[in-house]
């Protein structure tokens, strides 16, 4: 299990008038660690500036040991894609969209 999972089902997050519990988010980050371990040792971007979807893809990420590149842009450039050779894109909605095979590499999780 994730150390950033363990950490999450102890808080609560209000966030647009909205408390979350952390075993919400920790659920979510369990439920896309799966998806995300077909990206083990590549690059993702998470295109959110909410707290919440942060949370959630970071500890999702360690478990699948991927690296996250965060994005606050809804779209991604060709160069940002290219120079941090990002594999696929997280949107708002916790959807993985993959984009381009690139070399995996260990990236120490």
């Amino acid at each position: 299990m994730s150390h950033l999972v363990e950490r999450l089902e102890g808080l609560s997050l209000r966030q647009d008038g909205k408390t979350r519990s952390g075993e919400e988010l920790a659920e979510e980050s369990r439920q896309l660690s799966a998806i995300l371990s077909g990206f083990h040792g590549h690059t993702v971007a998470l295109t959110s500036a909410r707290v919440d979807r942060i949370l959630t893809v970071l500890a999702a990420a360690e478990m699948a040991g991927c690296e996250v590149v965060l994005s606050r842009s809804p779209a991604l450039a060709d160069e940002d894609i290219e120079r941090s050779e990002i594999s696929a894109v997280i949107g708002e909605g916790l959807v993985v969209t993959r984009l381009r095979d690139f070399p995996a590499v260990d990236r120490g999780f």
